[in-house]
């Protein structure tokens, strides 16, 4: 893992293990999101499955929320914020 990846991946890691949710800047958007697991990509990129239900989405976000998969070195500003956990239908 890369230095400047150590707390972005380290603040993802425990949202997921306190069932805490997060924002973060992303593609353009702010993102509101469950963590579900943190794992690499087939490129062997950090990435994090989450259940995003509020913030922005290209092409919109469905009002009962969505399944994303966010490259963490692509996400900025990131915090973790007191809403309740939330899940989707898979």
């Amino acid at each position: 893992m890369q230095r400047e990846m150590a707390v972005p991946y380290q603040l993802i890691r425990q949202a997921i293990l306190d069932r805490r949710c997060a924002s973060a800047w992303y593609e353009d958007y702010i993102r509101v999101f469950c963590p579900r697991t943190i794992g690499k990509d087939k490129d062997g990129a950090d990435v994090v499955e989450a259940f995003q239900y509020g913030g922005g989405h290209p092409g919109g976000l469905s009002s009962g929320g969505m399944w994303c998969c966010f490259r963490v070195s692509g996400l900025d500003w990131i915090s973790v914020n007191g809403d309740a956990w939330r899940t989707g239908a898979r």
